[in-house]
């Protein structure tokens, strides 16, 4: 088992934000490795199942034509555990606008798409980190490069998170910049929950500075933790 200090042990964003949420939540979730999460969860099951379906189309092993049907055959196989109870019509809104989605779904015409559902690596404080990047396109229109994300949020959702929400992908630009030599000129968000209306800014440095220090900043407090380094001379005496 691996720990925050070991060479091998390799950090990414969602554990920086459970971190800051939570520290024992962290050191359930990726120190023991007990998911304290519910184990089926039918919402994050639709997202899943959706950034399949639009990854198979960027790799070529579907067509547009084919999605909706894709879409339609695959949901009871994959969406398997139930929505929460109090949410009444939830299951039919979120199974309507997915199909909505694919029914009329363009290609993100204009985008020449660079990359998709690719993992990268990279150091953050000097240790090892990774991400997973849904899209990398270029834009023939406006010769921008972006970094697109699907996400399966409401439009409102997106606005009360719109402070942060942008930060996972302003430290994924490091990716890019490290792989392709340039930065991002644009971070989107392609929100096919809401018909595929997509949100975006620009890229600035000022703010992936910030992001970057934020990161580096609860890299080096997890490492200096002493719930975690306990844990490690432990296993060492072990």
């Amino acid at each position: 088992m691996l720990h925050p200090g070991d060479t091998d042990f390799v950090y990414s964003y969602t554990q920086l934000t459970t971190y800051e949420e939570c520290h024992y939540a962290y050191y359930l979730k990726y120190i023991e490795e007990n998911d304290i999460e519910t184990e089926g969860n039918a919402f994050a099951e639709y997202g899943t199942l959706c950034h399949k379906l639009i990854d198979e189309w960027a790799k070529g092993d579907l067509l547009i034509p084919e999605l909706a049907d894709q879409y339609e055959q695959r949901y009871s196989q994959e969406v398997v555990h139930k929505y929460p109870a109090m949410m009444v019509g939830i299951a039919e809104k979120l199974y309507d606008a997915g199909l909505t989605y694919f029914q009329n779904f363009d290609g993100f015409q204009g985008l020449d798409i660079i990359a998709t559902e690719k993992t990268y690596f990279t150091e953050i404080a000097g240790k090892k980190f990774k991400g997973v990047i849904d899209m990398i396109a270029y834009d023939n229109f406006s010769d921008e490069l972006i970094i697109l994300d699907h996400k399966s949020k409401s439009l409102a959702t997106y606005k009360k998170e719109q402070k942060t929400i942008y930060n996972q992908l302003l430290l994924y630009s490091k990716f890019v910049y490290e792989e392709m030599g340039r930065w991002p000129d644009k971070l989107a968000f392609n929100l096919f929950r809401e018909g595929g209306t997509i949100v975006d800014k620009q890229f600035t440095m000022d703010e992936y500075n910030k992001v970057l220090g934020w990161a580096e900043k609860l890299i080096n407090e997890i490492e200096e933790n002493d719930m975690f380094r306990s844990i490690e001379m432990k296993d060492q005496i072990a």
